[in-house]
């Protein structure tokens, strides 16, 4: 007799919570944390997404029970402090007699399928390969051979699948070539909803703060978040399953998401954990992975997702209907260095739509300006299938930041004068025009008169550009510059609002001290052979002044804002 299994995520542990009073960190379920997220600080896995995904599955449920349809109804909500207990319960338990939160339903498996075969070895794979976090830096292929051993426990991998849905990798997978599916459109996947963008998500004082800043005007009807039919807007779990022979086109078929729940809980791919007993543990060593759904050409999802943000593509082409490019993380740059497309749209960025949601609550007087606020930022950065790097940054979010243009165009001068005074750690030349002069003249960067005299001390050859760059590069001064202006930019936003000019000239100082820092501190680990000094002594003749015509610009556009400031 076949074992049967069960794990009901509305009543078992899974959610990893921190608790507000005492930071302890615990496992909640779906009834708990929501019945109990005023007392939670936040949701926090070690993979940042995790913690996204967790998010939008909450959120989800709370769309489904609360709405809301207009700014009134979110401010009661707000207001009230909680959610709905009986709307809450009321639903959940619905769900829960219907078994549509079992991990491991017979019929209808929570965020998984029974329309793939399990008892067909070729398609059963590790588990693991569900899990990102132990992709990170590895190719699928070689991760297989080493961890094929690893066993998760029901609550890890219900995580597990809830974060594959939203940030599935696109490309190759298997499909099932031996119960009739052909090789197109089965071979191949899409990435998931989520994969190629930084996700934003507001964030409060605690978890029912966190969820009600990213709880968007619900109203289909009405543009909100977009057009759609609220009437065929419904969670994965409550979707009707296609029976028969058309199933896996329906369950693998490209379509529009119905909505915003919809899209939500999107199924990328078809899943299905299989769960077995070792001693008295229940663990999932084995799972069946293949295409789910994805989107149509004909549909842009970014148009309906209002977690993302973009920034302009400037090789689109003039005619193109959609100029932009999602934010997305950089093994190679942080993520504030672009951070304008968080907080405003302006003819280089498009700000998430929830900012948009977050600006009318506070035109409208429903959230306090009086609250600290932030965003948080999740996502990662891949390579074809491989995952270079996942990562969770925090910005401040000061309201005035979404709601005040006019600070638009002081966070561009403000992240403008740190890339001029950034630009004096690497090699190349600037154009100069010196006053009572019609022609311009390019001048060495200090790096480029460094790397000159250590490569051709005897100024008897031209160096190869490339070794130039070569030698620039593996000293490392962008990580010793870029890394002292984290801490200065959270600074600066903050202090945007309310102290302008302070805030901009403050900034200018950390950038200075930031780049002199970099410099002088590279400069200082190079022995003191004759060709070294030289090259030090070049280079620390021409930086001083290279710094200075870098941010001098950038002092004088600072100094006209205050001056617009007074006047206005």
């Amino acid at each position: 007799m076949t074992e049967t299994f069960s794990f009901d995520l509305i009543d078992e542990p899974w959610i990893p919570c921190i608790r507000a009073d005492d930071g302890s960190v615990v496992e909640l379920s779906l009834r708990q944390a929501l019945a109990e997220a005023s007392r939670l600080r936040e949701i926090s896995d070690p993979s940042p997404l995790v913690t996204a995904a967790l998010h939008r599955l909450l959120l989800a449920i709370l769309h489904r029970t609360h709405g809301p349809r207009s700014v009134d109804e979110w401010a009661a909500i707000w207001d009230a402090g909680t959610f709905d207990a009986d709307a809450l319960d009321g639903y959940l338990n619905e769900q829960q007699a219907l078994g549509r939160f079992d991990l491991f339903h017979p019929e209808r498996p929570f965020y998984q399928t029974t329309g793939v075969h399990i008892d067909e070895p070729s398609y059963v794979k590790p588990v693991a390969l569900l899990a990102h976090e132990l992709l990170l830096g590895l190719p699928p292929t070689l991760f297989q051979q080493t961890r094929a051993d690893l066993a998760f426990g029901p609550a890890r991998a219900a995580r597990v699948v809830v974060a594959l849905q939203a940030f599935a990798i696109g490309g190759l997978i298997t499909y099932q070539s031996k119960h009739g599916e052909p090789d197109s459109p089965y071979k191949y996947s899409q990435s998931g909803p989520l994969k190629k963008g930084a996700v934003v998500l507001n964030r409060g004082a605690n978890l029912f703060e966190t969820l009600m800043l990213n709880l968007h005007r619900y109203d289909g009807e009405d543009g909100a978040p977009w057009d759609f039919d609220p009437a065929d807007d419904l969670p994965t779990w409550e979707r009707p399953i296609v029976v028969g022979p058309k199933r896996a086109a329906s369950e693998a078929g490209d379509r529009k998401a119905d909505g915003y729940i919809d899209l939500l809980t999107w199924q990328s791919r078809r899943v299905r954990l299989i769960p077995e007993r070792i001693g008295e543990a229940v663990v999932i060593r084995n799972a069946v992975m293949m295409r789910g759904n994805g989107f149509p050409e004909s549909w842009n999802e970014a148009l309906a997702e209002p977690m993302l943000a973009y920034r302009i593509n400037r090789s689109a082409k003039a005619d193109d209907p959609w100029p932009w490019i999602v934010l997305t993380f950089d093994t190679d740059r942080a993520l504030w260095r672009n951070s304008l497309a968080l907080y405003q749209s302006t003819g280089e960025s498009k700000r998430p739509r929830m900012a948009d949601w977050i600006a009318d609550l506070s035109a409208a007087g429903a959230l306090p300006e009086t609250h600290q606020y932030a965003v948080d930022i999740f996502g990662m950065a891949t390579d074809k299938s491989k995952i270079d790097l996942w990562r969770h940054e925090r910005l401040p979010l000061q309201l005035e930041l979404l709601t005040e243009p006019a600070l638009a165009p002081l966070i561009v001068r403000a992240l403008a004068a740190a890339e001029a005074a950034g630009r004096q750690l690497r090699p190349g030349f600037d154009e100069h025009q010196s006053v009572g002069q019609r022609k311009k003249t390019n001048r060495p960067r200090p790096l480029q008169l460094f790397a000159r005299a250590m490569l051709a001390p005897d100024d008897d050859r031209s160096p190869d550009r490339g070794d130039i760059a070569n030698l620039v590069e593996s000293l490392d001064l962008d990580q010793r510059y870029w890394s002292r202006l984290d801490g200065p930019f959270r600074d600066f936003l903050v202090a945007l609002p309310t102290e302008r000019e302070g805030a901009l000239g403050s900034w200018l100082a950390a950038i200075e001290r930031a780049t002199t820092d970099a410099f002088e501190g590279t400069m200082r680990t190079f022995d003191t052979s004759a060709r070294a000094l030289k090259a030090e002594a070049l280079a620390s003749a021409r930086f001083p002044a290279a710094l200075r015509e870098a941010l001098d610009p950038h002092r004088a556009t600072a100094g006209r804002s205050a001056a617009d400031d007074a006047a206005s």
